[in-house]
Order: structure tokens, then C-alpha cells, then sequence
């Protein structure tokens, strides 16, 4: 047998659970279920308010325990009035629900931007302190390149100054052999 639970008079569904069981008069559970549909655990939750009736439900409750007239005309404004108020309980209560979860998504959400704003700051020095060495690099590239030009045209040069010397060299010897053969 299921624990009972105390109906919580302080709220839209408590006294809609108070009214219900002074509607019923110590109707067992299991009568409810039989004579209503349901079963006697939604029957136990309507009446001690961890559940609102469903509104058909609530009608033909009070169709079955009040007499017709004034006296069941009283009844269904009252029970309605209470209905609404814990119908409206409930969904706030969800709403609620629903704005706590949006909240922590938000949270979530702001705490993802704050790590990823920390990323990119971060980033950000290190780009800062790579820059000059990018820099330091691309000059000395640049001198690297500049002297190796340099040397290539000085190597030309000397090389074009041989060969200079090399043509003389190669006239005088050509011209002394035609002056030995001509005196010879």
C-alpha cells in the first residue's frame, strides 16, 4: 500500500484536493477507479493535489456526489474556480520548469562565450609576440637573398675577369706561336 500523502493546503492544487475529498466523503480508491475509469494511484494524486483532476473527470465527479440544483450549481462554480487556479498552478509550475532549463542553457551558453573570448585572447598574444619574430625572419630572409644575389654577381665577375685574363693570355700565346711560325 502506497504511502498517504499530505495535501498541501497552501496551493491552488491543495485546496482543490480539499474540496475533492470533502466532495467524495471517504470514497475508496478503488470505487473511484471502478465507477470513473483511472487508476487508484491517479485517483490518490487527485485527492491529495500532487495531480489536477482532469476537467471531465471533475464534472462527472460532481454530477455523482451533489444533488441536482442549486446545490450542484454551487458546487461546479466552486470546483471550477478552483480548477483554474490550480490548472494555472500547474502551468506555471512548468513554465517555470521550462525558464530554469532556459536560464541554464543561457548560462551555459555565456560561460561557452566567456572560455572561447579567453581562447581568442589568448590566441591573440601569442599572434602579438609571433609577429616580430615573423618579421626578425622575413628581414633576415630578405638579407639572406640580398647576399646571395651579391655574391653570385661578385663570383660573376671575378669569373668574367678570368676569363678576361684567360682571352689575353690565350691572344698573346696565339699571336707569340703565329710570330715563331712566321720567323721560323
Amino acid at each position: 500500500m502506497a504511502p498517504k500523502r499530505v495535501i498541501d493546503e497552501g496551493t491552488a492544487a491543495g485546496e482543490l484536493a480539499l474540496f475533492l475529498v470533502g466532495l467524495v466523503k471517504g470514497a475508496k480508491l478503488r470505487d473511484l477507479a471502478d465507477q470513473f475509469g483511472r487508476s487508484s494511484s491517479a485517483w490518490g494524486n487527485y485527492l491529495n493535489g500532487a495531480q489536477v483532476i482532469p476537467k471531465p473527470e471533475l464534472r462527472r465527479l460532481l454530477e455523482a456526489y451533489t444533488p441536482a440544483g442549486p446545490v450542484r450549481n454551487a458546487a461546479v462554480v466552486r470546483a471550477g474556480e478552483l480548477w483554474k487556479a490550480a490548472d494555472l498552478e500547474r502551468r506555471l509550475a512548468v513554465t517555470g520548469g521550462d525558464l530554469a532549463r532556459q536560464h541554464e542553457r543561457h548560462q551555459d551558453a555565456l560561460e561557452q562565450v566567456i572560455k572561447y573570448q579567453g581562447l581568442v585572447a589568448k590566441a591573440e598574444n601569442h599572434l602579438a609576440e609571433l609577429r616580430p619574430m615573423l618579421v626578425y625572419s622575413k628581414i633576415r630572409l630578405e638579407n639572406a637573398q640580398l647576399q646571395l644575389r651579391r655574391a653570385r654577381e661578385q663570383e660573376q665577375a671575378h669569373l668574367q675577369e678570368q676569363l678576361g685574363f684567360a682571352k689575353e693570355r690565350l691572344s698573346r700565346y696565339v699571336y707569340s706561336r703565329s710570330v715563331l711560325r712566321a720567323a721560323g
